[in-house]
């Protein structure tokens, strides 16, 4: 499980360059159901959470423990193809973009995901 976890943070840090950071490994279990969770943030604006329980795995925007917003789930099986992780994480940026203000994109200097 802490495979994946580093797996899914050097894609994250692939795609998203300076503006993902703050990660932290909340829980790695392998047995007797594999699962794990970590937290981190991205472009200074949305607290995320990954999560991978029992062959299904997602990200979250995290407002608290009482408001959080799914933005992709998926089975994992979906991830042994070759290219899926990056696709995964690109799909999840285009998501993320499009609940943040154009204003504030363009005050840290990004526009469609890419630095300006």
């Amino acid at each position: 499980m802490r495979d994946l976890c580093h797996e899914v943070i050097a894609t994250l840090k692939d795609v998203f360059g300076e503006h993902v950071v703050g990660y932290v490994i909340d829980e790695v279990v392998d047995a007797p159901y594999p699962s794990a969770k970590f937290r981190f943030e991205l472009y200074g604006y949305f607290p995320m959470i990954f999560e991978y329980e029992r062959g299904y795995f997602g990200f979250s925007i995290d407002f608290s423990q009482l408001v959080s917003i799914s933005l992709r789930i998926e089975r994992s099986s979906e991830l042994k193809r070759e290219g899926a992780m990056l696709e995964l994480v690109e799909s999840l940026r285009d998501a993320v973009l499009l609940r943040i203000p154009d204003k504030y994109l363009d005050s840290i200097g990004v526009r469609d995901g890419r630095e300006r």
